[in-house]
């Protein structure tokens, strides 16, 4: 049982008093809805995404291609080089 000294009890349910208490139920409301939408699944366009993912990895394949191709002729020729230089160096080793 509330006190009939309550300051609660004695407000005067007057319409700015009112005002207020809908605003702060307004908020109340808002930051509910706010939680609520953070919580919700996002909306995905799959369509797009797999669209946009695709030609990234075919850009990705592009360069893999001339970055694998440049490392494919330096090692080509590195090899012939050291080749070269062993069976010159075999063969002068031979010669004496």
């Amino acid at each position: 049982m509330a006190k009939l000294d309550d300051p609660e009890e004695e407000q005067v349910y007057t319409p700015a008093v009112r005002r207020e208490m809908y605003r702060e139920i307004a908020e109340e409301k808002e930051e509910k809805e706010e939680r609520e939408k953070e919580m919700r699944p996002r909306e995905r366009d799959y369509e797009k995404e797999h669209a946009d993912k695709t030609a990234e990895i075919r850009g990705q394949e592009e360069a893999g291609r001339s970055t694998f191709y440049r490392l494919r002729f330096i090692m080509l020729y590195y090899a012939l080089l050291y080749s070269t230089l062993f069976y010159s160096t075999l063969l002068y080793s031979t010669l004496l």
